[in-house]
Protein backbone atom coordinates (compact mmCIF):
# COMPACT_ATOMS: atom_id res chain seq x y z
CA UNK A 1 0.00 0.00 0.00
CA UNK A 2 1.16 3.12 -0.99
CA UNK A 3 1.77 6.31 1.86
CA UNK A 4 1.24 9.50 0.01
CA UNK A 5 1.50 11.75 3.43
CA UNK A 6 0.97 11.66 7.20
CA UNK A 7 -2.24 12.85 7.63
CA UNK A 8 -2.98 14.02 11.09
CA UNK A 9 -1.65 13.32 14.59
CA UNK A 10 -4.23 12.94 17.42
CA UNK A 11 -3.37 14.23 20.55
CA UNK A 12 -5.67 13.22 23.89
CA UNK A 13 -5.70 16.52 26.47
CA UNK A 14 -6.57 17.06 29.90
CA UNK A 15 -8.57 20.17 28.64
CA UNK A 16 -8.50 20.66 24.87
CA UNK A 17 -9.51 23.89 25.19
CA UNK A 18 -6.59 25.12 26.79
CA UNK A 19 -4.87 22.92 24.35
CA UNK A 20 -6.57 24.96 21.26
CA UNK A 21 -5.32 28.44 23.18
CA UNK A 22 -2.01 27.10 23.13
CA UNK A 23 -1.28 26.09 20.16
CA UNK A 24 -2.99 28.99 18.00
CA UNK A 25 -1.14 31.42 20.39
CA UNK A 26 1.90 30.47 20.98
CA UNK A 27 2.82 28.49 17.37
CA UNK A 28 0.04 30.41 15.49
CA UNK A 29 -1.39 27.11 14.88
CA UNK A 30 -4.66 27.48 12.11
CA UNK A 31 -7.81 26.42 13.70
CA UNK A 32 -10.06 24.05 10.64
CA UNK A 33 -12.85 22.94 12.38
CA UNK A 34 -14.53 20.67 15.13
CA UNK A 35 -16.48 18.25 15.39
CA UNK A 36 -17.99 15.98 18.40
CA UNK A 37 -17.24 12.17 18.52
CA UNK A 38 -19.59 9.23 19.30
CA UNK A 39 -18.54 10.01 23.30
CA UNK A 40 -20.12 13.53 23.04
CA UNK A 41 -16.33 14.97 23.04
CA UNK A 42 -15.11 17.80 21.12
CA UNK A 43 -12.40 17.17 18.54
CA UNK A 44 -10.80 20.22 17.67
CA UNK A 45 -9.09 20.00 14.24
CA UNK A 46 -5.75 22.58 13.73
CA UNK A 47 -2.99 22.83 11.24
CA UNK A 48 -0.12 23.27 12.56
CA UNK A 49 3.07 23.93 10.32
CA UNK A 50 1.15 22.24 7.09
CA UNK A 51 0.15 18.83 9.81
CA UNK A 52 -3.15 18.64 10.89
CA UNK A 53 -3.66 17.46 14.41
CA UNK A 54 -6.39 16.65 16.22
CA UNK A 55 -6.99 17.59 19.91
CA UNK A 56 -9.36 15.92 21.89
CA UNK A 57 -10.62 14.61 25.96
CA UNK A 58 -9.03 11.40 26.82
CA UNK A 59 -11.35 8.85 26.41
CA UNK A 60 -14.08 7.58 28.76
CA UNK A 61 -12.62 5.43 31.55
CA UNK A 62 -8.39 6.88 30.63
CA UNK A 63 -7.12 9.18 32.97
CA UNK A 64 -3.97 11.27 32.27
CA UNK A 65 -1.16 9.63 34.20
CA UNK A 66 2.88 10.35 34.56
CA UNK A 67 4.49 6.77 34.75
CA UNK A 68 6.95 6.67 37.21
CA UNK A 69 9.79 4.95 35.30
CA UNK A 70 9.81 6.45 31.34
CA UNK A 71 7.36 9.78 31.81
CA UNK A 72 5.86 8.79 29.18
CA UNK A 73 2.43 6.51 29.03
CA UNK A 74 3.96 4.80 25.28
CA UNK A 75 6.58 3.01 27.57
CA UNK A 76 4.77 2.04 30.53
CA UNK A 77 0.95 1.85 28.99
CA UNK A 78 1.55 1.62 25.16
CA UNK A 79 -0.73 3.85 24.18
CA UNK A 80 -0.84 6.92 23.07
CA UNK A 81 1.47 9.78 21.22
CA UNK A 82 5.10 9.07 23.06
CA UNK A 83 6.11 12.51 21.81
CA UNK A 84 6.27 14.88 18.40
CA UNK A 85 8.97 17.19 17.55
CA UNK A 86 8.44 20.94 16.67
CA UNK A 87 11.35 22.98 14.92
CA UNK A 88 10.96 26.51 15.80
CA UNK A 89 12.79 29.62 15.92
CA UNK A 90 13.75 31.15 19.38
CA UNK A 91 11.70 34.42 18.89
CA UNK A 92 12.50 36.99 21.51
CA UNK A 93 9.49 38.54 22.10
CA UNK A 94 7.64 35.60 23.38
CA UNK A 95 8.59 34.51 26.93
Amino acid sequence: MKIHRLDHIHVYCSDPDTSVRFYTGVFEAEMLGKAYGSDGGVRYFLRLGGLAIVLAPYPVGAEPNIPTVYRDGIYEHGYGVGHFGLHVDNDPKRT
